[in-house]
């Protein structure tokens, strides 16, 4: 598509002239019944016919034939009218356009009136034009303060439009047994663009993006800005899920299509959601929420798609919530704690403890933490859990060193959202500083994920973790998608193979990536850990493939800080027998 360029001065030179005669008779009754005021732009953006000057008192002698479009608005909003321009020349859809005159425009205009205007593309008698509809908006004294129901960015419905919208959608529907669909798209990227390029740029990113979605969708369709980075979109007349799915694939893949902006090619991505009327609910209230738990979980299961809300996403929504509100109460009550699981070299020496974190509510219920660590990252009570959980390990393994004279590591789980904080660095620091542990015998086990999500950030903070002498160590390696180049890059100590490829040893396959890893790690200067061993056959082919260390229930169950330093004292040996019992999530 040809690009829509615009001369705020003069008009383009060379640019399409038309009259009136020019236009057809039934063309120009038409246009000139659309609205209080009706223009025809040729694809230049210039004006070649004004219908219905006449009521719309105050914009005097400006608009003629000849002026460039974009001469009636703020130089700030440019790359927005440029977007808009571009969507309606491509298509036939109506595209809305909320934005303010032009300050000397405002000053003629009649109070408390303002222009809300229409752009669609048309072609007739081989000439291909764009048509802008304006109707006058005129509100009652008592009505000037009221809110406004447009973004002012995007020009774009805002939510309060959207839900009055949706709401009326849903009442049709009802008297007329139809579909609604609600979708929430969430954006990702807009920050880089606002680092790289600037908050212009990224203003002019928000609303080219819900520029090309509109393009996209019928003219009864609605694409709103809920947030900073999210809009909404209401399709009435839409009852079948596979078709609202397609719908969602469509404009995500929409919006993987580049975008250039100050020049510059830049690329972004985003996740869907969607509700159903009546099947997802009842009322925009249920389809809002409805539509944030599937958007919710398509972030998640790591975006790129659409996700439809059922009773399952639903019940997840309320589950969470249900355990949010009892881990708030159970942080308060002091229900958490933290079990210890030994860690032993591959002879079965003892050398050190994963500290596990345990919650029982009420003093009485298990909860797993399979269940309630997500939850306590999703909320933010994480960074009080995880600073609480460096504090009282470090200061476990301390106090049983200093008792026992011995120099045993202490192993601590980190989350993505603890590690990402940005009091992380110093929660180790006062952790180090409360238990009087030496920082080498501190170790922080991350995932390949949380190191993946921002190398270079992660590089930075690790060399800051290496600079206190604490050692990192990845948990769960292989089960992630980390380039092995940036293991070379990343202050490491250890990699610990997930039980995934130890469960069936002596499996052929999984017993060829346990060689490799353990290879790869001896080369890399680090230590490899096997996590899940429970058998002693296990122990025994992990020692012949090269291990360094093990982790499971042949060599000891999470146990409390006492049974442990009983361990230390006794000395710890492996089961006569194999154990076959398998370990629930840790």
């Amino acid at each position: 598509m040809r690009p829509v360029a615009f001369d705020s001065t003069t008009s383009p030179g060379g640019a399409e002239r038309m009259s009136e005669n020019a236009h057809p008779s039934p063309l120009l009754a038409l246009f000139e019944a659309a609205g209080d005021l009706a223009l025809h732009l040729d694809s230049q953006g210039c004006v070649t016919h004004v219908a219905g000057l006449e009521r719309v008192p105050g914009l005097g002698d400006g608009i003629q034939v000849g002026r460039s479009f974009f001469e009636l608005f703020d130089d700030e909003s440019r790359g927005l009218l440029q977007a808009a321009l571009e969507a309606a020349s491509a298509s036939k859809l109506r595209i809305p356009l909320g934005l303010p005159l032009r300050a000397g425009w405002v000053a003629d205009m009649p109070p408390h009136s303002s222009l809300q205007w229409q752009l669609s593309g048309y072609e007739a008698g081989g000439r291909r034009g764009i048509m802008a509809v304006a109707q006058q908006l005129s509100l009652a004294p008592d009505q000037v303060m009221a809110p406004a129901l447009h973004d002012a960015l995007t020009g774009l419905p805002n939510r309060q439009l959207l839900e009055d919208r949706c709401a009326q959608a849903i009442a049709i529907s009802r008297r007329q047994d139809r579909g609604v669909a609600l979708m929430l798209v969430n954006l990702k990227g807009l920050r880089k663009v606002n680092d790289a390029l600037g908050v212009r740029a990224g203003d002019e990113l928000l609303a080219t993006v819900g520029q090309r979605m509109l393009s996209h969708l019928r003219a009864s369709d609605t694409v709103a800005r809920m947030g900073a980075d999210e809009y909404g979109l209401l399709l009435p007349d839409m009852a079948d899920p596979a078709r609202v799915l397609k719908v969602g694939q469509q404009l995500l893949a929409l919006l993987e299509a580049p975008f250039t902006l100050c020049g510059t090619e830049v690329h972004v991505s985003a996740s869907a959601g969607a509700a159903l009327y009546p099947r997802s609910g009842r009322s925009h209230e249920d389809l809002l929420l409805g539509a944030a738990a599937a958007l919710k979980a398509s972030r998640e299961a790591g975006g790129g798609r659409c996700v439809l809300y059922d009773q399952e996403v639903r019940a997840d929504a309320r589950v969470a919530l249900s355990i949010e509100s009892a881990l708030h109460q159970g942080v308060n009550k002091g229900e958490l704690y933290l079990d210890y699981q030994p860690l032993v070299d591959i002879t079965g020496k003892l050398y050190g403890a994963e500290a596990l974190m345990r919650w029982k509510q009420g003093g009485t219920v298990q909860v797993s933490p399979a269940l309630f660590i997500p939850v306590a990252e999703d909320c933010g009570l994480i960074h009080i859990l995880g600073a609480w959980a460096l504090k009282a390990a470090a200061s476990g393994i301390s106090r049983i060193n200093q008792e026992k004279h011995t120099a045993l590591t202490i192993s601590v789980n980190v989350s993505p959202r603890q590690f990402r904080g940005s009091r992380f660095l110093q929660s180790v620091t006062d952790a180090l500083a409360l238990s009087g542990l030496p920082p080498e015998l501190l170790q922080l086990e991350i995932t390949e994920g949380t190191l993946m999500t921002d190398p270079e950030s992660a590089a930075n903070l690790l060399s800051g973790l290496t600079d206190l002498g604490v050692k990192v160590a990845v948990d769960d390696f292989g089960t992630g998608y980390s380039s092995l180049a940036y293991l070379k890059r990343f202050s490491l100590s250890a990699l610990k193979i997930d039980q995934s490829f130890v469960r069936d040893l002596p499996s052929p396959k999984d017993l060829a990536i346990c060689r490799s890893v353990f290879s790869m790690t001896r080369e890399l200067g680090l230590r490899s850990v096997a996590e899940g061993v429970e058998t002693e056959a296990q122990w025994h082919i992990l020692r012949d493939a090269g291990c360094d260390a093990i982790q499971g229930y042949f060599f000891g169950r999470p146990m409390p800080l006492s049974q442990f330093a009983s361990r230390v004292t006794s000395g710890l040996e492996p089961p006569a027998q194999p154990s076959h019992t398998k370990a629930p999530p840790p």
